[in-house]
């Protein structure tokens, strides 16, 4: 029970029947019994002792449906020791967790989100959240966006410190502002997204616009970001993912091949999910940094390519494709180490 916990560092509630989440600050109030539900307490509502919202670090909630702050109007502001925030298909949380401006109008107010916050990851967020985004998570160096299809404006100005941004949707997202202001961005992943690239090529007609400069994780479904401004000159690059969901494609074009050949910094190179790919781009070895290949889900690819792979390369990995493709990456596992369908090839 709460009430007998002196500090407390992770909270986690799941398909719970409550209705509140409040903060208790009268721990003689005969009524509290530490987080219980009973009938002495208003109904679904759980407090929590206000001593253990300063050692609080990780919170997670999911699947709440009809929880909501109650009883502050701080929001989880107050947990001013809180590093990770995930909350997962709790609307009326999220709509609770938005102060309203001098007008009342919630729509204009800010997030009440602490400024110790280092990890935020929202799952099924209404679109009208995200006009007001909080302006002060300058420290906030995670954000990852999951399944909001009504989600229409991502706004990140503020989050000057981000180091990874993931966006994993099915929706109707179709304004990315602030990407400029990541400037200390290291992994981004986006997938599930169509307007992603248009959303890029906007930003690379601004004159002011300038890449991600620190960038070393790429994760991406769509081949033709390699032939973006947003790519060209990658000095930093060290890894990158790419995958066909969003749009099939049987090979690489001239021009992404080209393109592909400037990253001369990448040290492994990912083929995900690209069940109409036949072929690996034919320039494969000329990445002169690349130390680990990986194929999966790619089942069209019969073989590598003819003028081989890499003299860098040091592991290749294959899952889920064609038995000529593991048959002949079988053959290479006395230069290199071979993994195939999970397994290393001795």
């Amino acid at each position: 029970m709460l009430r007998h916990v002196l500090a407390l560092e992770k909270l986690r509630l799941r398909w719970c029947v409550l209705t509140g989440l409040s903060v208790e600050e009268d721990i003689s109030d005969p009524s509290y019994v530490g987080g219980t539900i009973t009938n002495s307490a208003p109904d679904g509502l759980l407090r929590i002792p206000l001593r253990l919202i300063y050692s609080l670090k990780k919170i997670t909630i999911a699947l709440c449906h009809n929880l909501t702050f109650q009883g502050t109007k701080d929001g989880f502001s107050a947990f001013t020791s809180l590093e990770k925030l995930k909350i997962v298909e709790c609307p009326s949380l999220l709509f609770s967790m938005v102060g309203k401006d001098e007008n009342n109008d919630q729509a204009s107010g800010r997030w009440l989100l602490p400024q110790s916050l280092g990890e935020l990851e929202i799952t099924d967020s209404p679109e009208t959240l995200w006009h007001c985004f909080p302006g002060n998570l300058t420290f906030l160096k995670k954000l990852t966006v999951r399944n909001s299809p009504s989600l229409e404006i991502l706004q990140l100005h503020s989050c000057t410190a981000l180091q990874e941004l993931r966006i994993q949707y099915r929706g109707s997202l179709a304004i990315l502002e602030g990407l400029q202001s990541l400037t200390a961005l290291r992994h981004l992943n986006v997938y599930g997204w169509p307007g992603f690239i248009q959303c890029l090529e906007r930003l690379s007609r601004q004159q002011d616009y300038a890449q991600c400069p620190r960038l070393e994780n790429l994760e991406i479904d769509d081949y033709s970001v390699l032939t973006l401004s947003f790519c060209v000159n990658f000095t930093s690059l060290l890894r990158l993912e790419l995958r066909a969901r969003l749009k099939e494609v049987a090979r690489l074009t001239d021009e992404q091949e080209r393109a592909l050949q400037l990253l001369a910094s990448v040290q492994e190179l990912r083929f995900w999910h690209s069940y109409e790919l036949t072929d690996l781009p034919r320039s494969l070895h000329s990445l002169a940094s690349l130390k680990r290949l990986e194929i999966c889900y790619c089942r069209c690819i019969l073989r590598l390519p003819e003028r081989g792979l890499p003299p860098s390369l040091e592991e290749l990995e294959i899952s889920s494709c064609s038995k000529e493709l593991s048959e002949q990456c079988r053959t290479l596992a006395r230069k290199l180490k071979v993994k195939i369908d999970g397994e290393y090839v001795n």
